[in-house]
């Protein structure tokens, strides 16, 4: 950045908090706003493109302090749908990972790359491998019903063990490629969402039943990964706090979980709640649930930790950031749809002027799977305008 947000005095006055650095081992994120993961599909088969660098490099631009690229996959095999996706299932994939975790670190902003595998949730399986894996042999309501190609089974203890040696694998890359903050995607119906919730997680052994148990999985892989990367590389968890689902998790789970996980490694939580699916009008809430609608969800969970916590979910400016913030209700906040609206979002309010800013619809238009689309766009940024 060409100066330092916080030097503004508009930024000093109204938003100190929100621009105030983080420290989180030795990561330094300039100010607490975070561009969260999101699968943009603007990949090829999973290598970064100059159109991903681009997208990436306004938000670096624009002044948010923190930019987590996501979700790369873990394996070799691509569901429908998910062309577009980033990989970090192989070491060819580093070099330009690497390239674009330096082009926005030399904006300033601090990097973390999310890793994830999407279990259940996708349309079809993978070509050649015959079926989805997850937990359990429990098909997603939703998207079982969209497509006659569509086929889930249990996962084998010999899946369990490959599967938790890819993301033991890419956890190490991601730090070999650069990423200051490695994020585990276990929210939103993912695999290791898949996991914890009951809804989902019907297994007789070690991997189901009581709660402890349906975290040994994710415990195991952070366990795993920090040994491998070390303890200097930061370790975050995406969670989704609440299923907004009958027999779903509930924050109160997180008493049980949080613990677990922290002793296996983690030193960041991001907190989210909902399903891709099933409850995504949580997920990515919708206009008619108001600004914040789930911080109260978010001091519940941080009640649970002693370690940093990031608050998600419609918060679409500055002073409601501030506001949470001063709440000790968080220690960073994520936006994304508002920042995908207008990049300068952050700058444009350190510099008091937020009258300028492109204000977000919530149309959920950008969540593009939902409407047939293949890629992202926005309807009111012209960058992101889809093609005809």
């Amino acid at each position: 950045m060409t100066r330092d947000l916080a030097d503004y005095a508009h930024a000093r006055k109204n938003y100190p908090i929100t621009f105030s650095p983080f420290v989180i081992k030795n990561v330094v994120i300039p100010n607490r706003i975070v561009f969260p993961p999101w699968v943009i599909n603007f990949g090829d088969r999973g290598k970064v493109t100059d159109e991903l660098i681009g997208f990436y490099r306004r938000m670096a631009e624009g002044g948010t302090g923190l930019i987590t690229v996501g979700a790369a996959g873990i394996i070799d095999e691509i569901p429908p749908g998910y062309e577009g996706a980033l990989s970090i299932a192989h070491d060819k994939y580093i070099p330009a990972l690497r390239g674009l975790f330096d082009v926005l670190k030399s904006y300033g902003c601090a990097v973390s790359l999310q890793i994830a595998h999407n279990g259940r949730q996708a349309l079809a399986p993978p070509p050649g491998t015959g079926a989805l894996i997850a937990p359990s042999a429990i098909p997603d309501p939703v998207l079982s019903q969209l497509s006659p190609d569509y086929r889930v089974r249990e996962m084998t203890l010999d899946d369990i063990d490959r599967v938790r040696g890819r993301f033991v694998d890419a956890s190490y890359r991601a730090v070999q490629a650069g990423a200051q903050i490695v994020e585990f995607h276990a929210a939103h119906g993912y695999l290791l969402h898949g996991f914890l919730s009951s809804r989902t997680n019907r297994r007789s052994d070690r991997y189901g039943g009581s709660l402890e148990n349906r975290t040994r999985f994710l415990s195991e892989i952070i366990e795993q990964s920090r040994s491998r990367i070390g303890r200097d590389a930061v370790i975050c968890v995406r969670i989704s706090a609440s299923d907004f689902l009958e027999g779903g998790l509930v924050p109160e789970d997180y008493e049980t979980i949080i613990p677990l996980l922290e002793r296996a490694g983690v030193d960041l939580w991001h907190v989210s709640v909902g399903t891709q699916t099933e409850s995504f009008e949580r997920c990515t809430p919708v206009k008619e649930l108001g600004e914040a609608p789930h911080v109260d969800i978010v001091a519940r969970i941080k009640k649970y930790t002693s370690l940093p916590v990031i608050a998600v979910g419609s918060i679409s400016s500055l002073k409601t950031a501030e506001s949470i913030l001063s709440g000790n209700n968080a220690d960073l906040i994520a936006i994304g749809r508002s920042q995908v609206a207008d990049q300068d979002l952050v700058k444009k309010s350190a510099e008091g002027k937020e009258d300028k800013i492109r204000k977000c619809l919530r149309c959920n238009k950008c969540c593009f799977w939902l409407h047939g689309e293949s890629r992202m766009h926005c309807v009111l940024n012209p960058d992101y305008r889809k093609k005809r």
